[in-house]
């Protein structure tokens, strides 16, 4: 939703079902406050910690990377992302639930605390699993898109409907969606170790793609 109203230029809503969806779940909070009731959106960005118990969603970006690890490098693009550990979204949660307290109307405020480009991230990732200096290479969206039409084709082949154009998702990772991240401090969030958190979810994602450890799926059971 964050990138959305940075950028409109990039007319995500009409392209992303996902980012629509986001947009329209957001307009729903807004008409329901009035003078006698308030609402409030937090934009979460990627968030890095375990829960016991459940797959983390990065056994995806897992996925992703390791046909590459034969590779002398890994293709990556060179934008970055916002990003907080679990614990600091407990954090925020608490702390936004006592700064509407008393209040009216309608909030919609972007969170994270740490901004990382994607080859930073991806530094962590590889120390992670045991690849510690893996040379990073980043390419530009159009190289990108030239590997997306497989995607699109075998999506098209299994009927599936994408939250994301894949054909836009190189400009979307190209970009630096970095947040500032005062709007959390204001809500008493705390510093924690991005570093160990990323660790962490890249170890359990490894595991569990590995078949080593049998998790529950991110989708509700």
């Amino acid at each position: 939703a964050y990138l959305n109203k940075i950028r409109p230029d990039m007319k995500l809503t009409e392209r992303n079902p996902y980012m629509k969806s986001r947009m329209d779940q957001e307009k729903v909070c807004e008409d329901a406050a009035d003078e006698n009731f308030s609402t409030c959106v937090l934009e979460l960005p990627y968030i890095f910690g375990t829960q016991p118990g459940r797959k983390p969603v990065w056994t995806v970006l897992i996925e992703q990377i390791q046909g590459m690890d034969k590779l002398p490098f890994t293709l990556y693009p060179k934008g970055g992302t916002a990003m907080l550990t679990c614990r600091q979204v407990g954090q925020v949660i608490a702390g936004a639930a006592e700064n509407k307290a008393g209040k009216t109307g309608f909030e919609a405020i972007p969170i994270g605390m740490y901004n990382m480009t994607w080859p930073e991230f991806l530094d962590i990732v590889f120390a992670a699993r045991g690849m510690a200096g893996r040379k990073i290479v980043t390419v530009a969206p159009w190289m990108m898109r030239m590997g997306m039409g497989k995607i699109v084709k075998d999506y098209k082949n299994r009927g599936i409907e994408s939250g994301m154009d894949p054909m836009q998702l190189p400009d979307i990772m190209d970009y630096n969606l970095f947040i500032d991240k005062k709007y959390c401090l204001e809500l008493g969030v705390e510093e924690d170790d991005i570093k160990a958190a990323i660790t962490d979810s890249i170890k359990v994602s490894q595991a569990a793609f590995e078949g080593k450890v049998k998790l529950l799926e991110m989708k509700g059971e």
